[in-house]
């Protein structure tokens, strides 16, 4: 399987040992099926599998370019090494990465649409591009890719595929790769499923949420998948203000 890594320091998790969600099905990923590494050893008398623990060897998987598609529709299976799949209240968002020629792969999402008016900004020496696709003034598509970039929050573009108008600044923002004009923190993401960043969970825990349920009523992180929640009670502890003592 290919899948992203996280590398702990702390205790939360143990020295040997990977951890792999048992969620991502090929509807949600390219070649993330966890249940692909099992022992085919079955109970002789249930015929359960022995899904709870495997030997595995993990190393790093290279690529020569990364970056990600957001869309205003489902564009399913993406012709590329990795892909991972998520849907947000406003776009479809893939993270993406690869061993071809990104050109071809952004010829293939290209392909997908039947519009051709495109916008792009292109380095081929650094394998940058940044592409979108506008129809009737709307956001259809939006792709970038990099050699190796950090490519921060992405909220911002989520929020403008709501639009019913793209301004000519939001033009200019979406090629120049970054929002003009100043934007709100959000941190890293920590939940991908509502582009909920680490700055907003740490002022809403300053705020009083105590728990990962009372985070989810506030912000909606962890109210869907559950896979950020061993994360929103880490940062919970690391956060929570400490008891007022006389």
């Amino acid at each position: 399987i290919v899948v992203r890594a996280q590398v702990r320091t702390d205790q939360a998790q143990r020295k040997g040992e990977v951890f792999v969600p048992m969620h991502w099905t090929s509807r949600y990923a390219s070649q993330a099926r966890m249940g692909a590494l099992i022992n085919k050893d079955n109970d002789p008398i249930s015929g359960q599998p022995a899904l709870k623990m495997s030997d595995v060897q993990a190393e790093a998987y290279p690529t020569q370019w990364e970056g990600f598609l957001l869309t205003a529709r489902d564009l399913g299976p993406l012709d590329t090494d990795y892909w991972v799949y998520n849907v947000t209240d406003s776009a479809h968002m893939y993270e993406i990465s690869g061993q071809s020629d990104p050109v071809e792969f952004m010829a293939s999402v290209r392909n997908k649409f039947a519009a051709n008016k495109w916008l792009m900004f292109s380095d081929p020496a650094n394998l940058h591009y940044r592409l979108c696709l506008i129809e009737d003034d709307k956001l259809q598509a939006v792709l970038f890719v990099h050699k190796e970039y950090d490519f921060s929050s992405r909220q911002w573009l989520i929020d403008t595929f709501a639009q019913d108008e793209l301004s000519m600044q939001d033009r200019r923002a979406i090629l120049a790769g970054r929002p003009l004009g100043k934007q709100e923190d959000k941190g890293a993401i920590i939940c991908s499923c509502f582009q909920v960043g680490e700055n907003s969970i740490k002022e809403a825990i300053a705020g009083g949420c105590g728990s990962a349920e009372e985070l989810g009523k506030s912000l909606k992180c962890g109210t869907n998948c559950g896979s950020c929640i061993p994360e929103l009670k880490s940062l919970i502890a690391k956060y929570q203000p400490a008891e007022a003592v006389e």
